[in-house]
Formats: structure tokens, C-alpha cells, sequence
């Protein structure tokens, strides 16, 4: 995965980049289009969870305009892990993930280190195929752009928690927790935790609520 894990300390990195965080420079359209074209070009892998079941997201927050408290629910969550891409933008001086700077300049919040909110975004949603395969999609431009395809089954409590809410809690960057780095087949949930929340200090984690879609059945438009 090129995670950029070693030889640096954790909390040399976080803090060298945390203070950068807020004094981002926007993405130029050039820019952004590289970074689009990266996410396009490349596979991100997916991991269907509840909230409750995602160390490190306690203080995480949900507002789907709706009035609901969602504190105690069980809110749909997808972790979206994409392949890092580690760009200076133009105008910046530090290096940062181009994936997760696209997401937030397409509309995605980025999750700080401590305590968030995360709101709907209009032009991204969360499709399931008849066969089970997810995509995130962006709309909104000239095109639609199917921005990751998962591959892995949701479960059916999950997928019944979905489309009753009609939306997910989408999780977007390189360092979720989702593909254990050396090899190793699972995470610990120590570990996962320790990822989650070394990203959320450096900002490499976006967030937002999506829109969830189901395939028409077989037969209807």
C-alpha cells in the first residue's frame, strides 16, 4: 500500500503536518483533475461496518438534516480505502494525499483529530449493484464519475439499516484500516485504531454522508 510508516515517529509526523492542516492551499483545477484521474485509475478497498464497530470514531458525529439524534443508532458506516498519493500543491509546502484533498474539494469534510460532525454532500452517492459490487460515484460535473469500485459483501443488517436511511457514512483515505500493511491478513482493533486515529491528526481522512442507491430489480427502468 506505500504507507509512509516507517522510519518516522507518529507524533513527529502529526505534528510537523497537523499545524499545515487548516493553511491548505486549494486544489487548482489541473490539480484536482490528476488527483480524479488517480482515484479513476487505480482500486480502493472497502469494509462495511457500524459506527459502533469502527475504533477511534466515538466522538464522530452525524447530521442528516433530519432532526434525529443518532448518538445511540446503529449508523451505516463504509470505510473507503484508497491507494496513497502523496503530492505538495501548488501554493503549499507540506506534502499531503491527493485523494483525500480531491474528496474535500469535491464536497467531503475532512475528520479532525478530535471530534466531528459529518453532513450530507449532494454530489456523492453510494450505489449497490445487483451483484453486490459498490461503487462511490461524483456527480454534479458533465460526467458521472465512478470514483471507487468496492468489492466485498455488506451484510444484510447493514445493507437493511441503508436503505432505510436512505444514506451511509462514507470514510475516504489511505490509512483506515481496511488492508493490514506487511502482509498480514486482519487488523487488530488496536490497530485499526491506532491508524484511524494517527490519520485524523495528520488530515487524511474525509468524511461524509452519502447517498445510498440500489439496482433496479431485473425488468424495470
Amino acid at each position: 500500500m506505500g504507507r509512509d510508516k516507517a522510519n518516522k515517529p507518529r507524533r513527529q509526523r502529526g505534528q510537523v503536518l497537523l499545524a499545515d492542516i487548516e493553511d491548505r492551499p486549494m486544489m487548482t483545477a489541473e490539480e484536482w483533475a490528476q488527483a480524479a484521474g488517480h482515484a479513476l485509475q487505480t482500486s480502493a478497498a472497502g469494509l462495511t461496518l457500524f459506527r459502533s464497530e469502527v475504533p477511534g470514531l466515538g466522538d464522530v458525529d452525524v447530521d442528516d438534516y433530519s432532526g434525529v439524534d443518532f448518538a445511540d443508532l446503529a449508523v451505516p458506516t463504509v470505510l473507503i480505502e484508497s491507494k496513497p498519493q502523496m503530492v505538495k500543491l501548488r501554493g503549499g509546502s507540506q506534502v499531503v494525499d491527493g485523494q483525500v484533498e480531491a474528496a474535500v474539494h469535491a464536497g467531503m469534510g475532512r475528520i479532525p483529530a478530535t471530534g466531528a460532525v459529518v453532513r450530507p454532500a449532494a454530489d456523492w452517492g453510494l450505489h449497490l449493484a445487483a451483484d453486490g459490487r459498490m461503487d462511490l460515484r461524483l456527480t454534479g460535473g458533465p460526467h458521472t464519475l465512478p470514483w471507487a469500485r468496492l468489492h466485498g459483501e455488506a451484510g444484510p443488517q447493514w445493507l437493511s439499516v441503508a436503505q432505510s436511511l436512505g444514506w451511509v457514512l462514507c470514510l475516504y483515505g489511505p490509512h483506515l484500516g481496511v488492508l493490514p500493511p506487511g502482509g498480514s491478513k486482519t487488523y487488530t482493533p488496536e490497530e485499526r485504531l491506532a491508524e484511524i486515529a494517527e490519520a485524523r491528526t495528520i488530515g487524511r481522512i474525509a468524511g461524509v454522508l452519502v447517498g445510498f442507491h440500489t439496482a433496479a430489480p431485473a425488468g424495470e427502468g
